[in-house]
């Protein structure tokens, strides 16, 4: 019977939206605030995401539901496609803007649910607003989204006007944000493409360039689904002379190739692994290597392994030699065993000792019985901490952290017993 009733009220839902779908979103507002019924009132609102508004009374009717209505306002929003409906837009998106300003740095947590709750939907809607009038590409929405560049916009809407500004794509905004770039943190020169891409490489190198300036140039380096782009993001994370850029055209590099994959991308890493081996974030190749070949039916080809041995034994980052026990581990790769065994034994960082440890758990099941000295006294507490008892006391029992931790015991119990 219940199923009934429910079934019934999906059907009235769906009539009711079906009927207002022909309605302007300025009747639909005074309709909403007219109803009679909740069932009523609930039809009307779900049917604010299939009206489109053509006027701008409608834009602005939009505006005011959306203070209550964010979900089902956005789904109306993006039906614009009428450039000339942008001016309305920003008149409604500059209220939104206005009503979180003041509050920006506030923690909204802490506010009163019904005002942080209006605080959050106007913040949504003037997200929503500005990617709009970036899709609009209307040229006369330029001066209105770069007024939200400004310092006091960071973190509030400046990545997203930048965005909509990119979208857009005057050449003159472009080179107005490179020039002005590093005034405003949150900022994307990414939606302009490789021209914007093109403009910060070449300025990356030139001579008397302020550390401040250069560290901002080099945040923009940011992948896309260009091939061009790729092949120069690769050239700059193999070749350019400044780590800073290596590192952030190699990170670039594994987004584009999260976006864009090519059989070459192995090809890239295995350049790329050696090279990187002692710059602070070369772990990054290693996690290229992760994505690349995640599974069996894609192995960490062989010769990738004496690379990995080597970041292994002689990076300079324990964080670098940490991932490339986890790469071994995860890839289960059997030939990594006398490494893995080394470093158990002789690495100076108990972190990486312990990845390594656990690398080699991963692919055969156990641990040796070898151990650093340092090891020792920490895996006698560890063994004798009540807390850590009770915690793997209520895993599962095939739990892998459970398995792992019963496996470490049983040796290291071992190990005691035979320099008794």
């Amino acid at each position: 019977m219940n199923k009934i009733i429910i079934a019934f009220a999906g059907i009235l839902l769906f009539s009711g939206v079906c009927a207002q779908a022909g309605k302007s979103m300025k009747d639909l507002e005074k309709d909403i605030a007219q109803a009679k019924s909740t069932t009523t009132a609930a039809a009307l609102i779900e049917s604010i995401a299939v009206t489109t508004p053509t006027t701008d009374a409608d834009v602005a009717a939009l505006g005011r539901l959306m203070d209550k209505y964010p979900t089902q306002g956005q789904k109306a929003l993006v039906k614009i496609t009428n450039p000339k409906l942008a001016k309305p837009i920003e008149t409604e998106c500059a209220k939104k803007i206005t009503q979180i300003k003041a509050d920006k740095n506030k923690d909204w947590s802490k506010l009163p649910e019904a005002e942080r709750t209006v605080k959050l939907n106007s913040l949504m809607s003037a997200h929503y607003m500005i990617a709009m009038l970036g899709d609009l590409k209307n040229k006369e929405s330029i001066p209105f989204l770069k007024q939200y560049l400004a310092p006091e916009y960071n973190g509030l809407v400046s990545y997203n006007a930048s965005v909509a500004l990119g979208k857009i794509g005057d050449e003159t905004v472009l080179n107005e944000m490179v020039r002005d770039i590093g005034r405003t943190k949150e900022i994307d020169l990414s939606a302009f493409g490789d021209k914007a891409f093109a403009k910060i490489v070449k300025e990356i190198d030139q001579p008397g360039i302020t550390p401040k300036r250069k560290f901002a140039l080099i945040e923009q380096i940011k992948a896309s689904r260009s091939p061009e782009r790729k092949k120069a993001l690769k050239e700059l994370a193999l070749k350019h002379p400044d780590e800073d850029v290596r590192n952030r055209s190699g990170q670039a590099y594994l987004n584009a190739m999260l976006l864009n994959p090519e059989e070459g991308d192995s090809d890239f890493i295995y350049e790329w692994m050696p090279k990187s081996i002692n710059d602070l974030n070369a772990g990054w190749s290693l996690t290229a290597a992760r994505i690349y070949f995640p599974d069996k039916k894609r192995q960490l080809e062989k010769r990738f392994i004496p690379i990995v041995a080597d970041v292994l034994k002689r990076a300079q980052f324990y964080s670098v030699r940490s991932d490339a026990a986890d790469l071994f581990g995860l890839s289960k790769i059997k030939e990594s065993l006398g490494n893995l065994e080394e470093c158990i034994l002789n690495d100076a960082n108990s972190t990486v000792r312990g990845y390594c440890r656990h690398a080699y758990w991963q692919i055969t099941g156990t641990i040796p019985k070898k151990y650093h000295p340092a090891d020792i006294g920490e895996f006698e507490g560890m063994l004798r901490d009540p807390m850590t008892a009770a915690f793997m006391n209520k895993l599962d029992a095939n739990s892998p952290d459970k398995l792992y931790f019963l496996e470490r015991k049983r040796v290291f119990e071992e190990f005691k017993r035979e320099q008794k």
